[in-house]
């Protein structure tokens, strides 16, 4: 008899039924599909949900005699497979995500997952930072870092990328003509320093920053990893946003006269490091963050397609200059006053403020454009393919996180104390 038998139906499915060599059957029903193989073959995962007895005794219902799941039977085909041969493979028609989902709510482990993964083509698989065991650290760092793990989350996530774009707009509207000269007064005075919280874009500022230091101060106290924490580039970044309006509360409290060039200098800078509070965005729309982690890891591609376009640039730009520097009027004046056009060209952008009137000079122009052509579709396809690689990285996390409630859930369903009392009866059998 082998180890594993699926049945189409049960009418009168037995969860523990007693095989001929005395070894118990266990019958698994998964939204009506039955299942049917030894306890022994199950125990040989002790890890997963199904090999432990303790944690799969909460679906047990004792009237029907077997475990119940109701989760997706297609995915279900692949997981009692593995249990029969070791082997884990997902079936043909089930969606990847799909299948990832079944995978961690049966808890099979990340080297199944990630044998899965290698399966599918995706080379990268992310480690992020784990939850602290303790609390309320532990709950904090969901709140902050998992959006998706609860609602009140979703609310945290949603008002700083809320508080972010106030920022940001502030920043700009504060640049139309009639704030300007407001936004450039910056000389040390005792009636300036009050009269700028009675400004209504400093008041924005003030509370927008004062969100920026409690969200960054209180996720630096829920992580595990105060060293990576420094270290990453989207905590600079967080750490940046702050930085601005302190280098305008030092300028309103410093000595500043005699120095307004200077201080015009610094707050132009300080305007240009407040625009970047937009890659804060990044922390909590997940778009965002692929495309920029995709764009990091075809870091080399992109190198090797700026080298090929500072080539054609240095290349187009002397072929048009040698063909046009001859025309009345021509704006082919030099080398380097080419580059603009060889740029503009070899990326299709085409603005028409430059354009070549002789034969070569249209020559050199159509073997430009050619030339960008043929580099854009040289990095377009591993630009694609690392973009699915990082999704498929993200959707399996994302898929964790979502688990992990119901992986919650059934620690508090084993806790009750009928279940409690039925595990110490099924283990004392």
């Amino acid at each position: 008899m082998p180890q594993g038998l699926k049945l189409p139906s049960l009418a009168n499915g037995s969860a523990h039924q007693m095989h001929p060599s005395n070894e118990r059957l266990i019958t698994i029903n998964v939204s009506g599909l039955h299942f049917q193989t030894k306890e022994s073959v199950l125990s040989k995962y002790p890890n997963t949900l199904l090999g432990d007895r303790k944690r799969r005794l909460p679906f047990y219902h004792k009237d029907l005699d077997e475990f119940f799941f109701d989760r997706h039977r297609p995915s279900f085909d692949g997981i009692f497979e593995f249990y029969k041969t070791g082997k884990i493979r997902r079936p043909i028609n089930v969606p990847l995500d799909v299948f990832l989902m079944e995978l961690t709510n049966f808890d099979m482990g990340e080297t199944v997952i990630n044998q899965v993964l290698k399966q599918e083509g995706c080379k990268h698989t992310r480690h992020g930072e784990k939850a602290p065991n303790s609390e309320p650290r532990r709950t904090i760092w969901y709140l902050f870092e998992r959006p998706e793990s609860s609602i009140l989350a979703g609310i945290v996530a949603t008002l700083s990328c809320v508080i972010t774009l106030l920022s940001v707009a502030g920043t700009c509207f504060q640049t139309l003509p009639q704030y300007r000269q407001k936004a450039n007064n910056v000389t040390s005075d005792p009636l300036r320093f009050h009269a700028a919280f009675q400004d209504s874009f400093f008041c924005i500022e003030t509370g927008c920053v004062s969100w920026f230091a409690f969200e960054l101060g209180i996720r630096f106290y829920a992580s595990t990893n105060k060293i990576k924490f420094v270290k990453d580039i989207l905590n600079i970044l967080d750490f940046l946003a702050i930085l601005p309006y302190v280098v305008t509360l030092v300028l309103l409290l410093s000595n500043t006269r005699g120095k307004s060039e200077v201080s015009l200098v610094v707050v132009r800078i300080v305007r240009l490091v407040r625009i970047l509070r937009v890659f804060k965005l990044t922390r909590h729309v997940t778009a965002m963050k692929i495309l920029l982690t995709t764009i990091y890891r075809c870091r080399s591609a992109l190198g090797t397609k700026l080298l090929f376009l500072l080539t054609g640039t240095v290349l187009f730009a002397g072929l048009a200059y040698v063909a046009e520097s001859n025309v009345v009027g021509s704006k082919f004046s030099s080398i380097p006053e080419s580059f603009w056009w060889a740029v503009v060209t070899m990326t299709t952008v085409g603005y028409g403020d430059v354009i070549p009137v002789t034969a070569g000079g249209k020559i050199a122009a159509c073997a430009c454009a050619l030339f960008g052509l043929l580099e854009v579709s040289m990095i377009c396809p591993i630009f694609i393919e690392e973009f699915e690689n990082v999704l498929r990285s993200y959707s399996q996390d994302s898929v964790k996180i979502l688990c992990q409630n119901e992986e919650r859930t059934e620690k508090k369903l084993l806790r009750r104390p009928s279940l409690q009392s039925l595990v110490e009866k099924e283990t004392s059998m």
